[in-house]
């Protein structure tokens, strides 16, 4: 049967992230199993107000102001933003939000409440936001349990896209009722992929070994290190390196850049697929994830992913056979992981062929968009 759905997320495109992408990816499966949805979100951009976009999603872009670089919407013209909400009252069956710590999903939480719906509250991380900064962190840390504090009153039934994230919700004294995963239509991925020529527009040599890394280029991404650990490997002739993404760190990254990595900017989805299937490795030294989309997208690929035990990667790669896992984020751990991989390149190709073939046959998006709806039904039964 089919029922409407309104997600509330901050964070949604053309912003780049993971969140803006389960958001909109969940949308389009739910809308692709018969259901209505809106998705009213944030508009730092000056899109329109109301639009359907290309899978028949309805898109609401409230009023607000840029904070943080983007990553923090804060709400203007609040009596205009109550209205367009409220259009939807007597509409939405179920209310989703995305995800603990923004204004407007407090405002998702309240819409809910307020017309006999209990929400679900999916959570996004596994770690304390922060800003690279000592001195605003332990600020952040003390504003996000404030949010989370103030969500508890209205008793949703919270949830995180990986086990990780559920456990990271009891930091906050609350407990999560289980994992609506992070998930990627492997092939449909791979089929859109352009046919940039990646490793000749690089001058990438056909025995180098190329490790890409694609996501924002913000502290927890942890480019930093990457970009300290190419500067190690600078003596290794056939390591190189691809960078993909945008963010506040960009210009520190080009001061510090080594010669044998690229900037490539931020791309789009057909780019950065044919990105990670012309690369060997995949390397995102992230110190925290819910379930990096990023990691998913090199899955698809078949790409030898280097990440650290965060978010879902255990649930993704559950041993070694699936990828390298590093022990921390250092500099150092990421140059021998890199060092280890191209000197046994047999072994990342089966890496990438293990994790791809598990991508597949566990985690995609019809199968979350079903959990979503399940978890739905189940809050309106033990409200």
């Amino acid at each position: 049967m089919a029922e409407s759905f309104c997600l509330f997320s901050a964070l949604y495109k053309p912003s780049v992230g993971g969140v803006e992408k389960y958001t909109e990816n969940l949308a389009a499966a739910l809308v692709a199993q018969g259901h209505r949805v809106v998705v009213i979100t944030e508009d730092v951009f000056g899109r329109p107000t109301h639009e359907v976009d290309d899978n028949g999603v309805e898109l609401v872009r409230l009023p607000a102001r840029s904070a943080l670089g983007g990553r923090y919407p804060l709400p203007v013209k609040r009596n205009e933003r109550r209205r367009l909400i409220e259009r939807f009252a007597g509409f939405a069956d179920y209310v989703v939000v995305n995800t603990r710590f923004y204004p407007l999903s407090l405002q998702g939480l309240n819409f809910a409440s307020s017309h006999g719906i209990r929400p679900i509250l999916i959570e996004h991380g596994s770690a304390h936001l922060t800003l690279g900064s000592p001195l605003l962190d332990p600020a952040v840390e003390v504003a996000e349990h404030i949010m989370a504090r103030k969500t508890r009153a209205y008793q949703p039934a919270y949830y995180g896209v990986s086990e990780e994230a559920t456990r990271w919700l009891s930091h906050f004294g609350i407990q999560g009722t289980g994992v609506l995963p992070n998930a990627i239509d492997a092939d449909a991925f791979l089929a859109q992929a352009s046919p940039r020529p990646w490793r000749s527009e690089l001058g990438i040599e056909p025995d180098d070994f190329l490790v890409v890394f694609t996501g924002r280029l913000i502290p927890e991404k942890g480019i930093a290190h990457l970009v300290e650990a190419a500067t190690q490997l600078t003596d290794n002739a056939h390591v190189k390196f691809a960078v993909a993404g945008s963010g506040p760190l960009e210009d520190q990254v080009r001061r510090k850049l080594p010669d044998n990595m690229q900037l490539v900017g931020s791309l789009n989805t057909p780019d950065v697929a044919s990105l990670l299937q012309a690369s060997d490795a995949f390397c995102l030294p992230t110190r925290s994830e819910g379930f990096s989309t990023s990691l998913l997208e090199a899955a698809a690929a078949g790409t030898a992913p280097i990440i650290p035990r965060v978010g879902g990667v255990a649930e993704l790669m559950p041993d070694e056979q699936y990828g390298m896992m590093l022990p921390s984020t250092s500099a150092a751990a990421i140059a021998h992981a890199i060092t280890e991989l191209e000197g046994h390149r047999d072994r990342a190709r089966a890496m990438g062929a293990a994790i791809a073939q598990r991508v597949r046959s566990c985690y995609s998006w019809k199968a979350t968009a079903e959990a979503v709806t399940a978890a739905c039904k189940r809050a309106q039964t033990e409200a």
